[in-house]
């Protein structure tokens, strides 16, 4: 699978209106370790439509526990204040040790790829991964 990088990274600590909650704070492309609650977003920025992606977060194995297959929507498209659900695959959780990575298949990407975690417990995400599938 070829490695794809985005521009930059935004936490929605409070994400209420997912098709429509714009970023105040633009990150650089190195995510830190950080806490997502339920409700919350983190968008990502891709300089050009990556269309099909396989998304993968890494996150504490504790934190993943009681986290199903629906535990993060997925929203895209190219303006960041107008975004629609994405058709993507369950998430599929694989357990390796202290870590458990959440993995999916999103389609038609657009430049904005928001994830929001919908159930409740929160996640410590390690680190996120996209690449073609």
């Amino acid at each position: 699978m070829t490695p794809i990088g985005y521009q930059w990274w935004a936490l929605l600590p409070i994400d209420p209106e997912p098709a429509t909650g714009e970023a105040a704070l633009q990150n650089p492309p190195m995510l830190t370790v950080l806490a997502l609650d339920p409700e919350a977003s983190l968008v990502f920025h891709f300089t050009r439509p990556p269309g099909a992606l396989q998304v993968a977060l890494e996150v504490t194995s504790l934190s993943a526990e009681g986290h199903g297959g629906q535990v993060l929507g997925a929203y895209t498209g190219t303006d960041p204040a107008h975004l629609g659900p994405a058709a993507r695959s369950d998430w599929e959780l694989r357990h390796d040790g202290l870590y458990t990575v959440l993995a999916a298949t999103v389609s038609d990407v657009g430049n904005y790829l928001k994830l929001r975690l919908e159930e409740p417990g929160a996640l410590i995400v390690n680190r996120v991964d996209f690449a073609r599938p």
